[in-house]
C-alpha cells in the first residue's frame, strides 16, 4: 500500500497539474495520497473528483505556514473540511497579506535593478491561491537575471537575504487550533528542517496529533529521533515526499518517500478512510 502525504500542485507553489499529480501517482503504483498545498485548498475538489476516477485514495489536506521565534514552522492538517467557514476565511486573510509581501519584496528587487511586476508573478502563478517567493524566483530566473530557484533564494529572498521580508505572523498554536476546527489531524511538518527547538510538549497539549517523520530532508538518525518522539507524545506517525515538481525549490518527486504500510494503516484509521 505505498502512499505519500506531501505532494504540493500549481494551486499553491508546486509546478504539477492535479492531472500530473494523479498521472505520477499511478506510474508509481502509489495507493494513496493527500494533497497539501501552501495555504489553499484550492486542488482539493479537483483532484478528489479525478483521482475517484483513477482508484488512487486522496485524504484532503493541506499545509499552513507559521512562525515560531523567527522561524518558518509549517503544520500539515490531514481530512479536513476544505469547506469550513473558518479555514476559507482565514486563508483569504494569509492571501492578502502575502500579496503585501510580495510587493514590497518587488519594490526591493527593482532597486537593485530587477525589473519585475506584481503582474509577472501572477502571470507565471496561474491558477495558484498562494504566491510566494517561488514564483518571485521562477520570474527572475524566466527574465533570465538568476540562473536558477535556488540561487534566488539564496542571494535575495531567504531570511537574511537582502530582499527577505517577513511574512503575516500567525503561531504554530493558532494553526494547529484552525486544523481542529477544520475537523482535521494537525502534524509537524518535516521537523528537521528547523534550526530553532520546538515546544513539543506545548504543541502536543495545542492538539497535535502527528509529526512527519519520513522526509527526504531527513537523516537516518533524525527518523529514529522523531520516531522515538513520536512514542513518547503517542503521536501519529506521517511521511511524504514534499514534492512541488520540476524547476522548484524543493526538486522531491512524488512518490520518493513513502509512508510505510503498518504507519498508514493507522492514519488512515485516525482520518476514517
Amino acid at each position: 500500500m505505498p502512499a505519500d502525504y506531501h505532494i504540493h500542485s500549481n494551486y499553491s507553489d508546486g509546478t504539477y497539474t492535479i492531472d500530473q499529480i494523479i498521472e505520477e501517482a499511478e506510474r508509481k503504483q502509489l495507493t494513496s495520497i493527500s494533497l497539501t498545498d501552501h495555504d489553499s485548498v484550492g486542488g482539493i475538489k479537483e483532484i478528489v473528483e479525478k483521482s475517484n476516477r483513477s482508484g488512487i485514495k486522496v485524504v484532503p489536506g493541506i499545509e499552513l505556514s507559521s512562525v515560531y521565534k523567527d522561524e518558518d514552522v509549517h503544520i500539515l492538517g490531514y481530512g479536513i473540511d476544505f469547506k469550513n467557514e473558518e479555514l476559507l476565511s482565514s486563508l483569504e486573510l494569509f492571501k492578502k497579506k502575502r500579496i503585501e509581501r510580495l510587493i514590497e519584496i518587488v519594490d526591493c528587487l527593482k532597486e537593485f535593478g530587477y525589473e519585475i511586476e506584481v503582474e509577472d508573478l501572477l502571470e507565471i502563478a496561474g491558477s495558484s491561491e498562494a504566491v510566494g517567493r517561488s514564483h518571485i524566483a521562477r520570474v527572475l530566473v524566466n527574465k533570465g537575471y538568476i540562473n536558477s530557484v535556488s540561487e534566488a533564494f539564496n542571494v535575495w529572498l531567504s531570511r537574511n537575504k537582502p530582499c527577505f521580508r517577513e511574512k503575516f505572523i500567525v503561531t504554530p498554536f493558532e494553526q494547529i487550533n484552525l486544523v481542529i476546527k477544520s475537523s482535521g489531524i494537525p502534524v509537524l511538518a518535516h521537523p528537521g528542517d528547523y534550526r530553532v527547538s520546538l515546544p513539543i510538549e506545548d504543541l502536543v497539549d495545542a492538539g497535535l496529533k502527528g509529526i512527519e517523520v519520513f522526509h527526504p530532508d531527513h537523516t537516518e538518525d533524525q527518523i529514529i529521533e522523531f520516531l522515538e518522539l513520536a512514542k513518547r507524545y503517542g503521536l501519529l506517525i506521517l511521511g511524504g515526499s514534499d514534492a512541488h515538481g520540476p524547476d522548484s525549490e524543493r526538486g522531491y518527486s512524488i512518490g520518493q518517500i513513502k509512508l510505510p504500510d503498518e504507519y498508514e494503516r493507522v492514519f488512515l484509521e485516525a482520518v476514517g478512510i
